[in-house]
């Protein structure tokens, strides 16, 4: 018998945990958080649709800067009165009461009035209770009270869908159609959830029928938020029937291994999609250009079946071999042709720089030699630089030309120059953004944001709202109120 009196009761380990005060772009991110897109889509809508009269009608300012519930409500009776569609004919009686409470919705959240405001309210809002009621009866009297519902889809319609070429499954975008399609019927998904669904949110069901389960953690009928915290997520399934289940099977395995986590991807480019066992320079297509070259990446991995392909840094697609369950990915003493096969007598162009990896590169580690490679030097923070647009070719340049602004103007004007490149007017020093300490000569890795700094003139490039007015320009002027961002050096 084991001796109980040397045993001591175990100590539980002790953290100290220290709060941090959340900032206000933290708070912010809740509050977006919180907030259904579908929701703001709409207020967005019906506020510019309110704003469109008031515009048309002269009304000075935006609706939330009205300052007087009198005069609030004044100009929501005349815009209730004259609400139409963009083609001048009159809403349904369902979209004038989504506009009512769109307005409400706008009003509570950027209005100067006092809070909280309800102008559905008979009692506050009595007028515009009255137009209101008015203009509802007005549209049941034409026949726009009542909406056909939609008709369901019949046997023959779906027969039709799924055997329409497009919903083969033998290529990348019907594979792809074909489960979207089956998402919609089966579990219900509308837009925005359809954009939502994660690849973890299919579950695969242990039992003799081997189907999904599918977890819709938020949807439009179940926001999941403060009003409804003991709310759990809604459990869908997709039938046990044995060809939909090949179906789904047969997207998920030929998925990247490190693809976005997002369901829907985009369909594979590649001439021969992901079907082919085969791999050459051949199969990615017609995109390539003449005398340009290319950094071309594969990455290899046998308990997947399968070989990633990536173009200057990109994931382009992949290949698995077909029987799966059947063949391995062979590594033997053969050669290792590059540019050549033994059916294929040779790559007609110029291949360099060709290194070889005893692991398999992260797409992390294939960006990164893309860019250490397509750089003859690394850029480092102080490194001096030419920024070339690619479209047209010109370089970014200011030519040392100041805006006419007075004399105590700093700005010098930002252009794209000739496509020969002027070494004094040219160059930029890569520095760190927003003032962030760095130390000359430390390498800028990949997602870092730096700056630029104008070797010649000493000012920094920057971009400002056309509206700023400490740093009006002429263009600035023209281009007040179109959302533009000018860039200039300061």
């Amino acid at each position: 018998m084991q001796d109980n009196k040397d045993k001591r009761p175990c100590k539980k380990l002790k953290v100290n945990f220290t709060y941090k005060k959340p900032t206000d772009d933290e708070l912010r991110n809740l509050i977006d958080s919180s907030r259904c897109k579908n929701t703001d889509y709409s207020t967005s809508n019906w506020i510019r649709a309110l704003e469109k009269f008031r515009t048309d009608v002269n009304y000075q300012g935006l609706i939330e800067e009205v300052d007087t519930k009198e005069e609030l409500e004044d100009q929501l009776c005349r815009f209730v009165h004259a609400m139409r569609k963009k083609d001048g004919s009159e809403y349904h009686v369902s979209s004038v009461n989504s506009c009512m409470f769109a307005i409400n919705r706008h009003l509570n959240n950027k209005s100067v009035l006092s809070k909280p405001i309800n102008i559905m309210d008979k009692d506050q809002y009595y007028k515009l209770w009255q137009i209101l009621n008015g203009k509802v009866k007005s549209l049941v009297s034409q026949g726009r009270g009542e909406r056909n519902g939609a008709d369901g889809f019949t046997e023959d319609d779906l027969l039709q869908i799924l055997d329409h070429p497009a919903m083969s499954g033998n290529d990348p975008a019907s594979l792809l159609y074909r489960i979207f399609f089956f998402n919609a019927i089966f579990l219900g998904l509308r837009g925005g959830e359809h954009f939502n669904l994660q690849l973890q949110n299919f579950i695969r069901r242990k039992d003799k029928y081997g189907g999904f389960d599918v977890i819709i953690y938020k949807s439009k009928t179940n926001q999941r938020g403060a009003n409804n915290i003991e709310s759990q997520g809604d459990k869908l399934y997709i039938p046990e029937i044995p060809s939909i289940i090949e179906m789904y099977e047969n997207y998920f395995t030929k998925r990247p291994t490190q693809a976005d986590p997002h369901f829907y991807l985009k369909p594979c480019n590649i001439s021969e999609g992901n079907w082919d066992h085969n791999v050459g320079i051949n199969s990615l297509g017609n995109g390539f250009l003449l005398n340009k070259w290319y950094h071309i990446a594969f990455t290899l991995s046998d308990p997947e079946k399968r070989l990633d392909i990536y173009v200057d840094g990109e994931w382009i697609g992949f290949y698995g071999i077909m029987s799966v369950k059947d063949q391995k990915v062979v590594f033997n003493d053969g050669p290792l042709l590059i540019g050549r096969a033994y059916n294929y007598h040779g790559f007609s162009g110029e291949i360099s720089n060709v290194r070889y990896f005893n692991w398999r590169l992260s797409v992390e580690e294939v960006m990164e030699d893309f860019f250490n490679e397509s750089q003859k030097k690394p850029i480092v923070y102080g490194s001096k630089i030419a920024l070339i647009h690619v479209s047209t070719e010109k370089y970014l340049s200011t030519k040392g030309i100041k805006y006419d602004l007075g004399s105590q103007n700093k700005q010098y004007m930002v252009i794209c120059n000739g496509q020969e490149i002027d070494l004094k007017n040219d160059d930029w020093i890569v520095i760190g953004a927003n003032d962030k300490g760095i130390n000359e000569g430390d390498l800028v890795s990949l997602n870092n944001i730096i700056g630029f700094k104008h070797q010649a003139t000493g000012c920094y490039l920057h971009s400002h709202d056309t509206n700023n007015h400490e740093r009006v320009t002429p263009i600035s002027k023209q281009q007040q109120g179109d959302e533009s961002q000018e860039v200039s050096c300061y």
